[in-house]
């Protein structure tokens, strides 16, 4: 999370399905990691895309990033869950860097 950061989207294939995360908040005046744990889809394959939203959130300090949105991806972990199937993987969390087209 920091000033460049914003709404991320996360696309499961399998189930054609989109969910929003917001990665700022008032604090986003400078740069942390934050985490979070989705639950309740497996899937094969998702995707992760930086959308170029800009976060209606106002700081506690300072004036917002009004430029293109920017963030970073520390790590991503997927489970296997044995009973959905040997081919279903459940996202649970390399560095990536993203940003909005």
């Amino acid at each position: 999370m920091g000033p460049k950061t914003g709404w991320l989207r996360l696309a499961f294939h399998d189930f054609r399905q989109k969910r929003k995360r917001l990665a700022y908040d008032k604090k986003s005046y400078y740069r942390r990691y934050s985490y979070w744990f989705e639950r309740g889809l497996p899937s094969n394959s998702f995707t992760i895309a930086q959308l170029s939203d800009i976060p209606d959130i106002a700081l506690d300090k300072g004036t917002g990033w009004a430029g293109p949105r920017q963030g970073n991806i520390l790590g991503v972990m997927a489970v296997r869950q044995p009973d959905e199937g040997d081919d279903a993987m459940t996202l649970a969390g390399g560095s990536q860097s993203v940003t909005a087209a």
